[in-house]
């Protein structure tokens, strides 16, 4: 984390504030002031800003708003990974103090719960920000004069050792969770032995035995009652079959008789409607006949009413013909006495090009006006650089000068610089004062002057071009205005009205040509209905000589026929011919009740013999068993084989249960097993960290992280008291404590409390710095405050102080706030907080 900016107003004795820590940067700097001047009250900001807390304030920071003030603000910006936030805390005073927080990113601003988000970003929190970050005054030695227990708490806090508690817990826990598991799967083994699995075996394997011999008896009594059953299907069908040759033998006769009727009807009908189709085909002839004749005598008077319509038509035309000659003779009369229009497009295209170079010539001119204008300003500015660099010149010596200043010693008062031609040299007795600022800023001026006067050239090669530009412009356009001339066109509105004139002489030659098309068509309507009246006419005449033609042929069939009343003739025979149709069907009728029934009776003779053959083939099978079938033996037999069925049922669940839990009994055994090895190892482990509130394995921890702290801080310790202090870790029981070693009194044990303030301070600063190192695991920490605690060290503890916390700020930027006089002489750079007059 790298601290950035500050600014304060009306929180507590400071008004109005603004610091930049950027200046700072991987050095050592100085809060200081007078008491009460407010230099604590920075810290307080800085928490504020991202806790809403303070070390002096730890539940709430409404207290830094300034006394009588409505309201104040801080505003904080910090950077970590290279991207910058920026937190802001408001306060203002109504009936109570109302806080407002918010935090920026560049992507977005939380202004709800920033405290967690400021958390999440620096990974620290309020605790460990004050302890890794912000030292605050008067708890330097916290951590030093801490007890067992309270090292513990604060190293728990800073280094998040609740996991390693859980850790110790969970192993506690799941030791005996292991162990309850264990005693559970063993409640669950089922009392059952192989053993018991084979005798019920036994019994099944003799069950099956009388089955199978039952199976066999049931299946004899079972054939020998299919064998009885057959001989009664077969004397049933014998019977059978006598019975429907009697009937077949009587519908025999009924058959051939039935047959021979309907022959006779047959040929009786045959002859009739050879006679019948021959007189047909005459009156079918006549029929068509007249309705071709009359047909005929209606395309004979349509013919005759279309030679009329089309005559009237051509009428029509003839009339339309003149009307439109007289238009076309109107029409071209107005054309001919329009004026030539054969240079239009061209007058048209001279007007546009005209227009288009005035657009380029006015846009040429703004140009040229806007290029002087930026040549004057650009001669502006380099007037003022001039007048700046002629200041300036005055005040240091001019690099030639500098180069030629072994000349100096040889000026002689009253006689002239061989260089600038003066009679006075100042600078030989007073040399100027030149810095290297003023050097950089004499020669900036100089290339400035350098770049400018490039720049003011180009603008000035850019101009000429554009003035020639202009004058190519503004000689075509003239040429242009020359060229319509010579058309008459002098002016917008002689073009205007030019193309009025070729819109309407254009309008009427398209009516013109309208015209003659139309003319054109009315022509050719007239030549086809002529063509068409000379058609119908043809068709006329032959149609006429059709029709005498079929009036012949109507007497000639009527002579054949032998009778004029058709109709009637053609009745009688229709009539004549369906009674004999009917006839014949009733005989077909009777004869097809006939012939079903003598085929049903073979059919059904057919299948019985088939059948029969059927079951005396299988009467053949049965001859090996003998004797009479009893039906109550078979009953008898059939019951004994289902209770020997049900009782089978039941041994084989049993089994299946048996089996069952046999395989479960194994199955809980090997996870028993399982368990058991799994439990060998986590007692082993109980042993060493668990316990049932998870301190053992977390006091391993700070044991261990503790002794490596120990030895970064003596480190700096070494440094701090020229090798004369160490602090190490003194088991007493479960609990240890922190003892220094003083090695000027052959290294001696002492309690930390009989130090001096100084020796106290010095120790409790290596170990602030070395829990801040420890910190680095979380963030990078590149900016820390330390707030008071010098004035108990003497000047050679300080100066060694000092040299620690030079070497620290190579990598980080560290703030002392303190109002020792000697730190003021040693820090140079300081920010000075003054006591306010308001």
């Amino acid at each position: 984390m790298k601290l950035k900016y500050l600014k304060l107003k009306n929180i507590n004795s400071i008004e109005n504030a603004e610091i930049d820590f950027t200046k700072f940067h991987n050095s050592l700097f100085l809060i200081t002031g007078p008491t009460g001047s407010g230099k604590t009250t920075i810290i307080d900001a800085i928490c504020a800003a991202l806790y809403n807390k303070t070390p002096r304030l730890k539940t709430s920071a409404k207290g830094l708003l300034r006394n009588g003030a409505k309201e104040g603000e801080i505003e904080l910006v910090f950077e970590i990974n290279s991207k910058e936030y920026v937190a802001k805390w408001r306060a203002k005073r109504n009936k109570d103090i109302i806080i407002k927080t918010t935090l920026q990113t560049e992507d977005d601003e939380i202004d709800k719960h920033i405290s967690k988000e400021v958390e999440k970003i620096l990974k620290l929190d309020f605790y460990q920000f004050t302890k890794a970050i912000v030292l605050a005054q008067g708890e330097f030695d916290a951590f030093l004069s801490a007890n067992s227990t309270e090292k513990t708490e604060i190293l728990k806090n800073i280094l998040e050792l609740d996991e390693y508690e859980k850790i110790s817990r969970r192993v506690y826990e799941k030791t005996y969770e292991l162990k309850n598991e264990i005693e559970n799967l063993k409640s669950l083994i089922p009392e059952v032995e192989e053993e018991e699995l084979k005798e019920k075996e036994k019994i099944k394997n003799a069950i099956l035995k009388e089955i199978e011999k039952l199976k066999e008896d049931i299946n004899y009594f079972e054939k020998l009652k299919e064998k009885t059953e057959l001989l009664s299907e077969i004397e049933r069908i014998n019977k059978n079959l006598d019975e429907l040759r009697k009937e077949l033998k009587e519908v025999l006769l009924d058959f051939t008789q039935k047959e021979a009727e309907e022959r006779e009807v047959e040929n009786k009908y045959d002859e009739f409607e050879a006679k019948f189709q021959e007189i047909f085909q005459l009156i079918f002839e006549y029929e068509k006949t007249q309705e071709t004749l009359k047909m005929l005598e209606k395309q004979i008077i349509n013919t005759d009413r279309n030679i009329q319509n089309k005559s009237k038509e051509i009428e029509k035309l003839e009339y339309d013909k003149s009307q439109f000659l007289q238009i076309k003779e109107n029409l071209s009369k107005q054309i001919n006495d329009s004026e030539n229009f054969e240079n239009f497009e061209y007058i048209k295209k001279l007007y546009d090009e005209l227009a288009l170079v005035k657009n380029l010539k006015d846009s040429q001119i703004q140009k040229i006006e806007n290029l002087e204008k930026s040549y004057f300003e650009k001669e502006r500015e380099i007037k003022n650089l001039k007048q700046k660099l002629q200041t300036l010149s005055m005040k240091i010596i001019d690099p030639l000068v500098v180069e030629l200043e072994k000349y100096r010693e040889n000026l002689v008062e009253g006689k002239p610089c061989p260089l600038c031609g003066s009679t006075t040299h100042p600078f030989k007795i007073n040399p100027p004062d030149i810095t290297k600022e003023d050097l950089d800023e004499y020669k900036n001026l100089k290339n400035e002057i350098e770049k400018k006067e490039e720049e003011l050239q180009n603008i000035k090669i850019t101009l000429e071009n554009a003035k020639k530009d202009l004058e190519k412009l503004e000689s075509d356009y003239e040429n242009k205005k020359d060229e319509l001339f010579k058309f008459s066109i002098k002016n917008d509105e002689d073009f205007i009205n030019l193309k009025t004139k070729k819109e309407h002489y254009d309008k009427i030659k398209v009516e013109y040509e309208k015209v003659e098309l139309t003319l054109k068509h009315i022509n050719s309507n007239i030549s086809k209905s002529l063509s068409e009246i000379e058609h119908l006419q043809n068709e006329l005449q032959r149609r006429q000589e059709d029709k005498k033609n079929q009036e012949m042929r109507i007497k000639e069939l009527i002579d054949k026929i032998g009778r004029e009343d058709i109709d009637n003739y053609k009745n009688e025979l229709q009539n004549k011919k369906e009674s004999l149709k009917q006839e014949l069907q009733k005989v077909k009728k009777e004869f097809e009740k006939v012939k079903l029934s003598k085929n049903e009776i073979e059919s059904k003779i057919n299948l019985l013999k088939e059948n029969l053959s059927k079951y005396q083939e299988k009467y053949k099978n049965y001859s090996e068993y003998s004797g009479e079938y009893n039906e109550n033996l078979y009953k008898a037999l059939k019951e004994k084989f289902e209770n020997y069925n049900i009782e089978l049922g039941r041994i084989k669940e049993l089994i299946a249960t048996l089996s069952q839990n046999l395989k479960k009994k194994k199955e809980l055994q090997e996870k028993i097993e399982k368990k058991n090895n799994e439990l060998r190892i986590y007692e082993k482990i109980n042993r060493k960290i668990g316990s049932k509130n998870g301190k053992k394995f977390s006091k391993i921890i700070i044991r261990y992280i503790l002794d490596s702290l120990l030895n970064i801080t003596n480190e700096r310790l070494k440094e701090l008291s020229d090798e004369r202090y160490f602090l190490e870790v003194v088991p007493d029981g479960d609990d240890f404590d922190l003892k220094i070693i003083d090695t000027f009194f052959e290294n001696k044990i002492r309690d930390v409390k009989t130090l001096s303030g100084g020796e106290k301070f010095l120790v409790s600063l290596a170990l602030s710095f070395s829990l801040s190192d420890f910190m680095r695991e979380k963030i990078n920490i590149e900016s820390m405050f330390l707030d008071e605690g010098f004035g108990t060290l003497d000047k050679e503890h300080l100066n060694k102080a000092l040299e620690v916390l030079r070497k620290a700020s190579r990598g980080k930027t560290i703030g002392i706030i303190s109002h020792v006089e000697m730190l003021k002489e040693e820090i140079e750079k300081q920010i000075n907080v003054k006591v306010s007059n308001t």
